[in-house]
């Protein structure tokens, strides 16, 4: 079972791979050069987001794009753990002078 946690990366993963073939980019490609035409991208897919067609994969790109997007998560994370932290120690310090 998938926590939310690890569906919410998947789900940033998933979103990065399809932007990047949106945007033509390098990951994912035509195997017939420049005809993006032939790639259909269903991201509405019920159960699961689906790029079709003849395609090219560079795993190295798709490796990197799939790093990225972790860090950008952890580092999201990190802010909001950050911003938590902060809000804990505020209303700590607060309770403390209303007590003195």
């Amino acid at each position: 079972m998938t926590d939310h946690t690890d569906y919410e990366t998947r789900r940033a993963i998933v979103n990065a791979i399809i932007n990047e073939t949106k945007d033509h980019g390098d990951a994912i490609r035509p195997f017939n050069r420049e005809r993006w035409d032939d790639i259909t991208i269903d991201e509405y897919e019920p159960h699961c987001p689906v790029i079709t067609g003849e395609i090219i994969i560079d795993l190295y790109d798709l490796a990197d794009l799939i790093l990225d997007s972790l860090r950008k998560r952890i580092n999201d994370q990190s802010d909001v753990n950050a911003i938590e932290s902060s809000r804990n120690w505020r209303q700590t310090n607060e309770r403390v002078s209303a007590s003195s």
